[in-house]
């Protein structure tokens, strides 16, 4: 490996991890997140105990966490969530973890077979969301209420430079890059996480893809280093 390898990342990384590794991390945020929580509203959701709350999103948990950190009240609170970074945050919560899956589609399936006739499920993310899961519990004759609690716009930055790979994040993190560039098909892609794979995968493009074994940036940068080692 050489320091001349160019990784491109659509997320801001640490100073502190980029040391980590030989090759050379050039990052920007193609995303501006911000809480948008609506406090009365989730006050009144959370203390109905047969809500059963799910996020598809680590920005949705710490939209909440944020709100629960600075509440005084209790609640015994259930959830649904995507492996790893969404559902790790959960842990550290007071969410009881009913199911994790790798993607949405595949948790909705897992939500089905659980016994939840009786109670609502909320889906506490933003606004233009992907509608793969409420559309699949809808036709199961699920409803899935669905709750704002995070804005996300698309920051993009037009990238005049050649780089051997790209870091992709969420669809969002997609569909901001290809707003003002286009891949050349050399590139490498890596991918978070499943989602973002099949996301990326509807693109129709002819670029390698490698997904991470885990949600978080650690997990990723190495799958990047393991893969140009080779």
């Amino acid at each position: 490996m050489t320091n001349k390898l160019k990784i491109l990342s659509t997320k801001k990384i640490k100073e502190n991890l980029k040391k980590n590794y030989d090759f050379q991390i050039f990052d920007y945020d193609f995303l501006k997140i911000s809480f948008c929580l609506d406090e009365k509203k989730l006050e009144k959701i959370f203390e109905n105990k047969k809500n059963i709350f799910i996020f598809t999103s680590s920005y949705a948990v710490k939209a909440v966490l944020n709100f629960l950190e600075n509440n005084e009240k209790k609640y015994d609170l259930k959830a649904f969530a995507i492996e790893w970074k969404t559902s790790l945050l959960l842990e550290k919560s007071w969410f009881k973890i009913l199911a994790t899956w790798k993607n949405s589609l595949d948790l909705a399936k897992k939500i089905i077979k659980k016994n939840i006739a009786k109670n609502q499920l909320i889906h506490l993310t933003t606004k233009n969301h992907l509608q793969i899961m409420k559309n699949f519990l809808s036709k199961k004759n699920i409803e899935l209420k669905t709750i704002n609690v995070y804005e996300k716009k698309f920051s993009p930055k037009k990238i005049d430079f050649d780089y051997d790979a790209i870091l992709f994040f969420s669809p969002s993190t997609i569909d901001s890059f290809f707003l003002k560039n286009f891949l050349k098909e050399n590139v490498i892609v890596f991918c978070i996480w499943e989602t973002t794979k099949k996301y990326f995968l509807e693109k129709n493009m002819k670029n390698k893809i490698i997904t991470a074994k885990k949600s978080v940036i650690e997990s990723l940068l190495e799958t990047v280093k393991n893969y140009f080692k080779n």
